[in-house]
């Protein structure tokens, strides 16, 4: 099975070392962004392009690393269902 952008998010933060509410500040400037992380690693919602180019040299990823994970969020439509 593949990772969800959750779980990649919150191996690379534990990874690093790192709370929550570290990446919050160290990546947005603002530790109020803690709740959005956890809702991201909780995979509630997906980070945005511009999130994830604050977060990903944070973490020690790279912006394709994020290619490589599935998406529960937002699944790739079956293109002959709407065909």
């Amino acid at each position: 099975m593949r990772q969800t952008t959750g779980q990649l998010l919150k191996e690379a933060r534990a990874a690093c070392g790192l709370t929550q509410k570290e990446v919050a500040e160290q990546a947005f400037g603002d530790a109020s962004y803690q709740s959005l992380v956890s809702r991201w690693e909780a995979d509630m919602v997906e980070p945005s392009l511009p999130n994830l180019r604050k977060l990903a040299p944070l973490l020690r990823l790279s912006l394709g690393d994020f290619t490589l994970v599935s998406s529960i969020i937002h699944p790739t439509p079956d293109l002959q269902a709407i065909a």
